[in-house]
């Protein structure tokens, strides 16, 4: 193995890192400006809304759970160990 992902691996870490950095705009005060940001040009005001405040934070603590599986990805590809690889690789993208 050369240390380099695959394809697969890549597309799994692309992915996360993608949905990583939407993790903050997930945030609940960030959420009327995304949703502004998003085409709503009067978005309510969502804050006292609980089921809804729940349903962002279930979604940015999902987004949150993607670091260790990562994390995992990247040890097995610097440590060239293609089982942890795969191993690793399964679990990300169940995790996404």
């Amino acid at each position: 193995m050369n240390n380099s992902p695959g394809t697969l691996e890549l597309c799994a870490l692309e992915l996360s890192y993608a949905l990583s950095s939407v993790k903050g705009l997930l945030a609940v005060d960030n959420i009327t400006k995304l949703l502004g940001e998003l085409g709503l040009s009067t978005p309510p005001d969502l804050t006292g809304d609980t089921i809804f405040i729940g349903n962002v934070t279930t979604a940015v603590e999902a987004v949150a759970s993607l670091s260790t599986p990562v994390q995992a990805v990247i040890s097995a590809i610097d440590a060239d160990d293609i089982t942890g690889l795969a191993s690793a690789t399964v679990n990300l993208i169940s995790a996404i």
